[in-house]
């Protein structure tokens, strides 16, 4: 087998940069929605726990 062919190239980037960017979006996201619900009085165990029920 040779080098892998120019589709295979854009799809393995497009798929690593959609990959990176989504995880990117769900750190903020947790981060943010985690802060709002501390913010709220929730305790710190739910706090943890709302975001990823939330957004998983």
């Amino acid at each position: 087998m040779g080098a892998p062919r120019a589709d295979q190239w854009i799809r393995r980037t497009t798929t690593a940069g959609v990959v990176v960017l989504a995880a990117i979006a769900a750190v903020v996201s947790y981060a943010h929605m985690h802060e709002l619900v501390l913010r709220h009085g929730e305790s710190p165990w739910g706090a943890a726990l709302i975001p990823l029920s939330v957004d998983g």
